[in-house]
Parts: C-alpha cells; sequence; structure tokens
C-alpha cells in the first residue's frame, strides 16, 4: 500500500505520505538454509519522489526538512555469515 495513494478504508488525512520503508521475505526452505530477500524502498519497487509529493500536496509542507525520497531498489539475497 502506499501512503502517496489515496486509501478510502484507511482512517488517514488524504494523501497522507505513509507507506513501506522496506520488504523482506523467507520461506521455511530459505529459513532452513540461514536465507532471506530483501529490499530497500518499497516492497512493489514503486519509487516515492518527496519533492513531487509535496508540491502535489503543499498540506504537508510541514514535512520538507524530513521526508526522504526512496529510489525503487532491487531484490537482493542475504545469507548468514556473509560479510562484505
Amino acid at each position: 500500500m502506499h501512503g502517496s495513494k489515496p486509501i478510502q478504508q484507511w482512517p488517514t488525512v488524504p494523501n497522507d505520505a505513509w507507506g513501506t520503508l522496506d520488504g523482506k521475505v523467507v520461506d521455511a526452505k530459505m529459513a532452513k538454509q540461514m536465507k532471506f530477500v530483501a529490499r530497500w524502498g518499497s516492497a512493489c519497487g514503486l519509487a516515492f519522489d518527496a519533492p513531487k509529493f509535496l508540491s502535489a500536496h503543499p498540506q504537508f509542507d510541514w514535512m520538507k526538512d524530513t521526508l526522504q525520497s526512496r529510489p525503487s531498489e532491487p531484490w537482493t539475497a542475504f545469507s548468514a555469515g556473509e560479510q562484505q
């Protein structure tokens, strides 16, 4: 779900800036292997452009110093014991 998209069923301010910051996935096979996949940003891959959002919704201008853009990032696999 994306806070930048109006949703009728949620009792929030219309067009409020909320949503996911990351996504993580693991299944039983991956868990046994101590692995998971993750992505930074929205789990569906939709990028969030903070300046564009604030321009379209000036009522949230008070967030301009803290609201950050989130690019679309790829899904990445992680395993226990990995080192960079």
